[in-house]
């Protein structure tokens, strides 16, 4: 692993949160206009309760993509070109369950043909990691995790 390699993973996750960002968008704009459309009948109340339920829709997608927009600004802020020997939130470790990076959780990133497992910063996994060095186990959820290289 090298700098590029972080760095072009830093943008894929940058794209999966615009991309993520832009379908809330897309879905608060749904329940809106949903809400807009329906029209006031002799049954009121399947009018109020078609319109709450669109409100809440988009108060839903707002909340969701509030916090997207907060995992892009927190993203924004990491360094690709900070190396350390301990892991910090940026880094890319290596263990002897797979390749990790601690930014933002997005699950599994797909990268030049290597996956890679995206972790909150938040996360008790990351946690658990943070702090430590190549040569180190972690004990987690009862398993071993022999820390292999960090990036």
């Amino acid at each position: 692993m090298n700098k590029e390699f972080r760095k072009a993973l830093i943008e894929a996750c940058r794209e999966k949160l615009k991309d993520r960002l832009h379908a809330f968008e897309e879905a608060m704009l749904r329940a809106q206009d949903f809400a807009n459309e329906q029209e006031k009948s002799s049954a009121g109340d399947k009018y109020e309760t078609s319109r709450a339920m669109a409100q809440l829709e988009r108060e839903m997608n707002a909340a969701q993509a509030t916090e997207a927009q907060n995992e892009l600004q927190f993203l924004m802020k990491i360094n690709p070109n900070l190396m350390s020997s301990k892991i910090i939130v940026g880094s890319i470790i290596q263990t002897s369950r797979a390749l990790y990076f601690i930014g933002v959780g997005l699950n599994a990133i797909k990268l030049t043909g290597t996956d890679v497992i995206t972790l909150s910063a938040k996360a008790p996994l990351s946690k658990a990691l943070l702090g430590k060095q190549a040569g180190d186990i972690v004990h987690f959820n009862k398993m071993d995790i022999a820390i292999i290289a960090v990036y």
